[in-house]
């Protein structure tokens, strides 16, 4: 059996974390993270290069996951913004190139998001 494909967690809402983390996990996922906040992500990232990631747009206190967007980009690794503003400059520049869901995010349709980005192994 293969090793499951890793999904780093970004995302600053304790309750939604977790539920993507066991979103993810039921499907077959491996979870880098969750992390709540770019400094945590990045740490990850110096230890864990994920196959895909799902990236909360704005993590509060004035931060966005604009730099961990960039760093994956720029490793070829696939993400998904959730959001739930249309307008954050973040979707303006990765809106044509990226999946980007609208909070609150469904489940289902999270995971088939990811699949199209990165299939999980059984």
């Amino acid at each position: 059996m293969s090793e499951p494909m890793s999904v780093l967690i970004l995302e600053d809402e304790f309750m939604i974390a977790m539920e993507f983390e066991t979103v993810l996990l039921d499907a077959g996922y491996r979870v880098v993270g969750p992390a709540a906040d770019v400094e945590a992500a990045l740490a990850l990232l110096e230890s864990d290069k994920p196959d895909a990631g799902v990236l909360d747009v704005n993590l509060g206190r004035g931060e966005t996951s604009a730099p961990i967007a960039e760093k994956l980009h720029r490793l070829a690794v696939p993400f998904i913004l959730c959001t739930g503003y249309q307008t954050s400059e973040l979707v303006q520049r990765y809106g044509d190139g990226v999946p980007i869901l609208q909070k609150p995010v469904d489940a289902a349709k999270l995971i088939d998001v990811l699949r199209c980005l990165v299939p999980a192994p059984r």
